[in-house]
């Protein structure tokens, strides 16, 4: 469940921005909305959502997040009561449709209505999300309602989106023949295995592991490092039996967390080359 945190302030403040990739998307917010019960709209820009901003990393999860600064101010008469509650909005970075986050997706204290203390002209709150899913857009979703002199307000305000892009690394097996070659031992051969990367630099210093095997029986396991977008591996191993087909695996513990582990798996024929 991504944390989320929420500010109390007299004012709005600069938010902060985590490492990462930062990218805005769309236009201005929409106006505030009336609630479906009939209640009387708010007047316009009672609400403001603004600041929004989304971080990324390739290798941190928590440093996927996305903060919003929310403000509603007070009506020009006096109030028994006024605040708003928030949700987050999701939906993919190409296509899809927005979704309200609820149950364990939703964040922990996040659909609350927060209400401002007696007397004051406005309530502030910064809500930092972390956590979220990359290669996903990010909206605010703000219930606001204010009860004051027998009267109640409210409306509804969506914040301008924000993207987590996706800058993980992507490492898979390529669509060319995987075929085997005689070594230079007994029963031993050589496999030529295609393989891609991408984001080799998100990788940093850490080896992928190949691994290729028949059924339960492992019949060679080697590491590397990838150097280029499109490679291919020479492995040496056991000799596959000609009438079972081969599985050959990356990252087969999934210790890298990547955009597509799809890749990462083919099944093949056990091949020698011509």
């Amino acid at each position: 469940m991504p944390p989320v945190r929420s500010s109390p302030s007299a004012r709005s403040r600069p938010l902060p921005i985590v490492a990462g990739a930062l990218a805005l998307v769309g236009g201005l917010a929409p106006p505030t909305a009336a609630v479906a019960d009939g209640t009387k709209p708010l007047p316009a820009k009672t609400v403001r959502i603004a600041r929004n901003a989304c971080t990324t990393s390739a290798t941190d999860a928590q440093a996927r997040a996305a903060t919003f600064t929310v403000t509603m101010r007070a009506l020009r008469r006096p109030a028994t009561t006024f605040g708003f509650s928030v949700r987050l909005q999701e939906r993919p970075a190409v296509g899809g449709r927005w979704a309200t986050l609820k149950g364990a997706r939703s964040p922990a204290g996040l659909g609350v209505f927060e209400a401002a203390r007696a007397g004051s002209t406005r309530l502030v709150r910064k809500i930092s999300v972390q956590g979220l899913r990359p290669g996903f857009r990010y909206r605010l979703l703000v219930r606001s309602r204010w009860v004051g002199g027998g009267e109640v307000r409210g409306g509804v305000d969506t914040s301008r989106s924000c993207t987590v892009a996706d800058v993980r690394p992507d490492v898979g097996i390529g669509t060319a023949p995987i075929l085997w070659t005689p070594g230079t031992a007994a029963n031993q051969v050589v496999y030529r295995v295609p393989v891609t990367a991408l984001g080799i630099p998100a990788l940093g210093d850490r080896a992928v592991t190949l691994e290729i095997r028949q059924g339960d029986v492992v019949l060679t396991s080697t590491t590397y490092a990838p150097a280029l977008a499109d490679d291919v591996l020479l492995v040496a191993g056991r000799r596959c039996a000609a009438d079972r087909r081969l599985q050959v695996v990356l990252d087969p513990e999934g210790l890298i967390d990547e955009r597509d582990e799809a890749n990462n798996v083919r099944s093949v024929p056990c091949q020698a080359a011509t």
